[in-house]
C-alpha cells in the first residue's frame, strides 16, 4: 500500500491506487495521464523519504505496470 503518496497532475490530484481505480473503471482516460509525470513524482517523493521501505517500491511497480499497460493497450491499435 502506498501511504502517504498522492500525485498532482492537470487531470487528477489524489492516491496513486485510486488515480488506477479510476482508470480501470473508465472514469478516467488514461491517454491524458502522463506516467512520465506520475514517475517523477513519484521518486522525488522517495529522496524526501529517509528509510525506503522495499514493499512501498514493490506496490508503486505494480501500479506503474499496469498503468503502462492499460495505456499501451489504449494507444495502439
Amino acid at each position: 500500500m502506498l501511504t502517504n503518496y498522492e500525485i498532482r497532475l492537470p487531470v487528477f490530484e489524489g492516491p496513486l491506487e485510486l488515480l488506477l481505480h479510476l482508470i480501470e473503471r473508465e472514469e478516467l482516460d488514461i491517454t491524458t495521464v502522463a506516467l512520465a509525470q506520475v514517475t517523477d513524482q513519484y521518486l522525488a517523493y522517495l529522496e524526501g523519504l529517509e528509510e525506503r521501505r522495499a514493499r512501498e517500491l514493490a506496490d508503486f511497480l505494480v501500479v506503474a505496470a499496469k498503468l503502462l499497460l492499460i495505456k499501451s493497450l489504449a494507444l495502439l491499435p
